[in-house]
């Protein structure tokens, strides 16, 4: 599987777009040979999730899409034979988490906030063999260490593309595809007020 993985607090298009091609380059591959693209559709900065749905809706035009929260990606990647506990880092010392059995499925609400807040609402799941995984892990590590200890942490330095890529390949159905103009981003802050919204995935 041929990926690209960066970090890019500004010019999110001036990097995508030619990591991507890159990526077509490297793969041999033509974007009209493709038949299903995925992407994560949040949380995640204003700019950066407009971009990158933009970019996957212009290029799959009329085939299906497959949009995941960052925080089932992260889940995904971490299953296997620990209860995962999957957080995303959504600045001003808030985040997005919830927690998913050893095979990637969801079991608790999906909670946002500040960590401590979020870590007492999803308590009564936080028992047994855990692994952390997401972007929050790497901001918060201690916090989440002290509050659980024992549990193992998931580095993901390849991101979350290669695993989002075989969610989908897994998952994908006329019930979880969409067309691409309706590949929506999932916001959890007011974009005016940059206060948290009390939102939630559309079909959870």
């Amino acid at each position: 599987m041929k990926t690209r993985a960066f970090e890019a607090d500004h010019g999110h298009s001036q990097r995508l777009l030619p990591a991507i091609d890159a990526v077509f380059a490297d793969a041999k591959l033509k974007v009209s040979e493709v038949e299903l693209f995925a992407a994560v559709i949040g949380p995640g900065s204003f700019t950066g999730l407009r971009v990158s749905l933009a970019c996957v809706r212009g290029l799959a035009g009329l085939r299906p899409c497959f949009g995941a929260l960052a925080t089932d990606v992260a889940a995904w990647a971490g299953r296997g034979s620990a209860t995962v506990f999957a957080i995303a880092d959504l600045f001003h010392g808030e985040v997005f988490g919830s927690v998913y059995d050893s095979q990637g499925a969801l079991v608790s609400e999906r909670e946002s906030g500040e960590l401590t807040s979020v870590m007492a609402r999803l308590k009564g799941f936080l028992t047994g063999s855990l692994v952390a995984a997401g972007s929050g892990t790497r901001k918060h590590r201690t916090q989440i260490e002290a509050t659980c200890p024992g549990i193992a942490f998931l580095d993901l330095p390849e991101g979350l593309a290669p695993h989002l890529a075989i969610l989908a390949s897994v998952q994908a159905s006329q019930a979880t595809t969409c067309r691409a103009q309706d590949l929506l981003p999932f916001y959890l802050r007011d974009p005016l007020s940059r206060g948290l919204l009390n939102s939630k995935p559309l079909g959870t």
